[in-house]
């Protein structure tokens, strides 16, 4: 019976997931409307296919309470194997609990490069590291840059502003460790398409004043995703059911994003959430008199707004901010915005966001270079390097990317000037410390101790050897230096095996952070305390690790500087003598100075009064 039944089990589910298909098919492959301006069109229709085929098992899913329908296609895209690139070196890191990738050119550089700062795409829903893997790879090796991108958290698990928050945080990090990377804080880009050109734009727009960072050299939005407000726009009526981002899924994603309920989709397109006097504060933002004749040719009709649907302004009221809505922010922060690269699509949904974003910027004085793509939908950069579903249109966008990326490369006068300002010409490239792999799995950019002070070998009685004699013979040995340097090794935190060694690795090759889960695993230094203990009532690690690093300056300078600082505090000893020179005691310190006697006044003798 058991085997009869496994058997009627799987001929059900085969025979389930076949209709599931077959339904897919003939509602989404043989009646999608796809534009004749569009290259390839059977290709996009398969994969609006294995898009929908992807939604629905998710929804499927989510209806019984396994998954969400977006972790599901998440799921499904991380199968997908990622592109090795010999010249590439492709690092995992965490920084904090954000996990991010690190693309860096394997050929050695004898000046700084470029850093870009990429946020992929997906409407905070869809997307991550992997799908968006092959364009990181594609920009370190056209421009020859430092590629960082950001694994933001999703939407619907994660509401706003989770993701904004990740992205603000990865991006200070990075900022500050820009020489550990080797990239020239000059020539620092932002980049990102749909959604993640939203995050690039509100990132320029928060760091655009902040003095302890750098200043961002350029931003760089691919059909981003600018504004959640209105969405009665040309592109709105003529691409509203283009795949791969048609009206439905564009406010699904929207809807997830902002925690507002599904049930305002009418009320919402049709305009009536925004009240009259709101409207006419951003029409001059979002008007569609802002959008050029020819990209209104395809058909456009302009929609009166109706009676306004309090309840629905309520529940949009946070799209009003410009955190949320970056097309939306004052002149005054958007005139101060960096050189921008904007690229947009004949029939994308969004493609009036990137017009209305250029005007904008064109107006205030920023430079903007556009490049609109006659052929191209939303989502098309994912198909690059992607067989036999790639679009020439994807390769043409990360030919325009990297040339105007490569345009910010030093000329060889700057180049001759470091070299010839730079007391060590090598300085500036080469980072002040290196990870040693053998004793960190996984590299963390939190609050690293500072670099270790860095001794030089030497065989006899020298102020550059950390103990008086590297070798000492038994009989002649010195007990206080080599307890003495016994210590300092044991302060430093080092393996217990290299505390009695000679010429091991210096000790400013091991480092310390206080946000890597290695630190101090094995108890090698009792002396620091722990980073977490675990609370028997709430039954969890506490403290708890937060969302993001802090952005702070370094705090943590190794057991060894601040015992040091502790030990050269002077201290004032009381008087023991009332003669005209007094030798104190020495004082009690470890590393103690030489004292030179005080000279202490006379004590000057009242008269004993007579009664």
């Amino acid at each position: 019976m058991v085997p009869l039944a496994l058997t009627l089990l799987v001929a059900a589910v085969a025979s389930f997931s076949l209709g599931v298909l077959l339904w897919v098919i003939c509602i989404h492959f043989w009646t999608e409307h796809i534009p004749k301006g569009i290259t390839h069109p059977v290709r996009l229709r398969i994969l609006s296919c294995l898009l929908h085929l992807t939604l629905t098992w998710g929804m499927i899913f989510e209806k019984l309470g396994l998954c969400y329908a977006t972790q599901f296609a998440s799921f499904l895209h991380d199968l997908k194997p990622l592109k090795r690139d010999p010249d590439i070196v492709v690092t995992d890191l965490r920084f904090g609990t954000i996990p991010v990738k690190l693309y860096q050119p394997k050929e050695s550089s004898s000046t700084l490069r470029t850093g870009i700062i990429f946020f992929h795409g997906g409407g905070t829903v869809l997307g991550s590291l992997r799908t968006h893997h092959n364009v990181c790879l594609r920009l370190s090796k056209d421009c020859g840059s430092v590629v960082l991108a950001v694994g933001y958290r999703k939407s619907p698990k994660y509401k706003y502003p989770a993701m904004k928050n990740d992205c603000v945080a990865a991006t200070a990090q990075f900022l500050k460790s820009l020489h550990v990377y080797g990239v020239d804080p000059s020539r620092v880009v932002v980049c990102g398409d749909s959604v993640g050109g939203n995050a690039a734009t509100v990132i320029c727009q928060l760091f655009r004043n902040k003095a302890d960072f750098p200043q961002i050299r350029a931003q760089i939005l691919i059909y981003s995703s600018l504004q959640s407000i209105d969405f009665r726009g040309p592109s709105y009526q003529q691409n509203a059911n283009i795949p791969l981002l048609s009206w439905n899924l564009a406010f699904y994603c929207c809807c997830c994003h902002l925690d507002v309920s599904t049930s305002w989709k009418s009320v919402i397109k049709s305009g009536t959430h925004l009240p009259p006097e709101v409207w006419e504060k951003y029409r001059k933002w979002l008007g569609s008199e802002n959008i050029p004749e020819r990209f209104k040719k395809r058909g456009y009709q302009c929609i009166p707004p109706g009676p306004v649907n309090e309840d629905a302004y309520r529940e949009i009221t946070l799209a009003l901010n410009s955190i949320c809505s970056p097309l939306i922010a004052e002149d005054d922060i958007v005139s101060q915005l960096p050189e921008t690269c904007i690229v947009s699509c004949e029939y994308d949904l969004l493609r009036d966001h990137s017009l209305l974003y250029k005007k904008r910027l064109e107006d205030l004085g920023v430079p903007v270079t556009w490049h609109h793509m006659e052929d191209g939908f939303h989502g098309v950069l994912n198909t690059l390097d992607f067989g036999f579903l790639s679009f020439p249109c994807s390769s043409r966008i990360m030919d325009l990317v990297a040339q105007f990326i490569r345009k910010f490369q030093r000329d060889w006068g700057q180049i001759l000037t470091m070299f010839v300002t730079s007391s060590v010409p090598q300085s500036f490239s080469t980072p002040g410390w290196q990870i040693e792999k053998k004793y960190s799995t996984r590299v963390l950019v939190g609050n690293w101790v500072e670099e270790r002070r860095k001794f030089t070998k030497a065989t006899d009685c020298t102020p550059q050897s950390i103990y008086k004699k590297d070798y000492v013979v038994f009989p002649n040995h010195r007990p206080d230096d080599i307890t003495r340097w016994y210590d300092i090794r044991k302060m430093e935190g080092l393996p217990k095996k290299h505390l009695i060694t000679h010429h091991q690795e210096p000790s400013y090759r091991y480092l310390i952070s206080t946000y890597d889960d290695h630190y101090n695993r094995h108890n090698y230094n009792p002396g620091v305390p722990a980073l977490r203990t675990w609370n028997g009532q709430k039954l969890l690690w506490l403290p708890e690790k937060t969302d993001f690093p802090l952005p702070a300056p370094p705090t943590n300078y190794g057991l060894l500087e601040q015992l040091k600082q502790k030990w050269l505090v002077s201290k004032t000893g009381l008087r023991e003598s009332i003669y005209t020179t007094s030798y104190p005691r020495l004082p009690a310190c470890t590393m103690s100075r030489r004292e030179h006697a005080i000279r202490v006044p006379l004590p000057r003798l009242q008269p004993i009064p007579r009664s």
